[in-house]
């Protein structure tokens, strides 16, 4: 799955392709606006994590697979 974001809204979504058939298999909205988004990472067990500005200074977040 690929991760993109639209730092004005803030937007967050996840984007599956499917190489064989060369096309966009899902795309999904993951995060509804907020605070700009700055940068998206992934750790070496595939979390992902979202960097934003907040006036707390918690501008780190990871997203947690739903149940």
């Amino acid at each position: 799955m690929f991760s993109y974001a639209d730092y004005v809204t803030g937007h967050v979504w996840g984007l599956r392709y499917d190489e064989g058939k060369k096309r966009v298999t899902a795309n999904h909205l993951l995060r509804q606006g907020g605070f700009p988004v700055f940068s998206l990472g992934e750790d070496e067990r595939g979390e992902v994590y979202i960097l934003t500005s907040t006036t707390t200074g918690k501008g780190i977040h990871w997203f947690v697979p739903a149940k």
